[in-house]
């Protein structure tokens, strides 16, 4: 797994990202002590985005940064 770190506007944003697995990811976005993660698959992989930013911004942060 390998861990990306960006700067959105004020936001930072931690990206795990892993190869597609048989195990699926949780098809919407969770909130975890405070912090809003979101999944998504594109290219072959598995994308998790945790940040402060708001849920639906970073579910479509996260779609066009796996879509390439």
């Amino acid at each position: 797994m390998a861990t990306l770190v960006y700067r959105y506007r004020e936001h930072h944003i931690d990206v795990f990202v892993r190869p597609q697995a048989g195990t699926s990811l949780p098809q919407r976005p969770n909130v975890v002590r405070g912090f809003n993660v979101a999944f998504t698959q594109g290219a072959g992989m598995q994308w998790i985005a945790v940040s402060d930013l708001n849920a639906a911004q970073l579910a479509a942060w996260l779609q066009r940064l796996a879509d390439g």
